[in-house]
Order: structure tokens, then sequence, then C-alpha cells
């Protein structure tokens, strides 16, 4: 590196200069694909609001160091003003491992600015939840005394759509623990309803 005095005032002069070390890292310039989380915000006015996003994972790029601490990007929707079946283009934020700031990654890019998400409003029930056993001995029957825990639970229900309870279905080997409720074809059953706590006991 060479260093010049020239353009120094006069009267000036340069007793020293003194060189200086910088460390320069190298790294591949590489692409993941990171999960999209939806995080629903406000309380709608009417009915339960499903918002599911157009992609379930976003690509980023950047150095490896800094892509391993990316978990994931997150999405929020204010679900407040959701009256009707809607899409909307929303902007979203990296989620980092713990102890990580924003500001420490250089070199991180987006393959996209925005995220679009659907919106389907439900409407709000209440209903049972019913245990259904697979089982290949007939034998095997549920006591009353089996306990479930929550009994029933809040779920959304599509248009023309009648239920009379949400089932969960255990087999002749389930010991006491937490199960996912069954999928049914046009209820939603939100994240916070999934799961019921269940205490088999066997006549």
């Amino acid at each position: 590196l060479e260093t010049s005095a020239k353009g120094a005032k006069a009267g000036v002069s340069i007793e020293k200069i003194g060189a200086e070390t910088i460390s320069v890292s190298i790294e591949k310039i590489q692409s993941k694909a990171v999960p999209v989380r939806v995080v629903q915000i406000g309380t709608p006015k009417n009915g339960l609001v499903k918002t599911e996003p157009s992609d379930v994972t976003v690509e980023i790029k950047g150095a490896t160091s800094e892509l391993d601490l990316v978990e994931a990007v997150e999405v929020k929707m204010d679900i407040t003003n959701v009256l009707s079946n809607e899409k909307k283009e929303l902007g979203y934020s990296l989620i980092l491992k713990d102890g990580v700031e924003p500001e420490d990654l250089y070199t991180i890019r987006a393959d996209k600015e925005t995220i679009m998400v659907q919106n389907t409003v439900y409407e709000k029930k209440e209903v049972p939840v019913k245990i259904n056993v697979k089982t290949g001995n007939d034998n095997l029957i549920l006591s009353d005394e089996t306990e479930i825990d929550p009994q029933s639970v809040v779920v959304g229900v599509s248009a023309g759509i009648n239920i009379d309870n949400v089932t969960v279905t255990i087999d002749e080997n389930a010991d006491e623990g937490d199960y996912k409720l069954d999928d049914k074809e046009g209820v939603y059953i939100p994240k916070s309803s999934s799961m019921v706590h269940i205490k088999p006991r066997w006549e």
C-alpha cells in the first residue's frame, strides 16, 4: 500500500505513517429455504379466521455462517377487521437464533420482500370431543372412566357444514398423553384447540 504526502499544507509535515492490518473473511454465498410462520394478532369481530401463506418457505441467500443463524421468517396478520375471505400481501421479518440481533447480519438477502396470505372466515362453534378407538380386538372397550381434557373445543365451520363433534383417534396401546384431533373436511381446528389430553381406561 503506497501512501503519498502530496497535498499537505505548507508548514505541516508527516512525522509517521503507521501501517494497519485489516482481517478479511471470505465465505461462499449460498441459499437456504426457511419456513414461513404466520402470527395472527387482534381478535376477529365475527367467527374464526384461518390465515395461510401462499408459500410455506422463503429462499434466502448469504454467507453460510449467517444462514445458520436464521430459523424462519414471520408474517404478522391483523385479523381484527377481516370479515370475509380475502388475500393480503404482507412484509415479514427474520426469526433469528437466541442472542442474535438483525444488525449482526450483513449478507442475508431474500428472493422476495412480501408474502401473500389467504384469510378464510369460518363460523365459530364449540363442539364436544369424541374418542375414536382403532383396535383389532372387539372385546376391548373404552371405559366411561376415561378422562379427556378439554371435553369440548372451539372450531371453525364452513358454510353448509353441520357437525356434532370432532374426533381424536387412539389405539389399544394408547397411554396417557396428548393427542391431536383428527382433521375433518370443512372444519378449521385452530392450533390452540388441536390437542387434547387423554387418560385411557379399558374395560
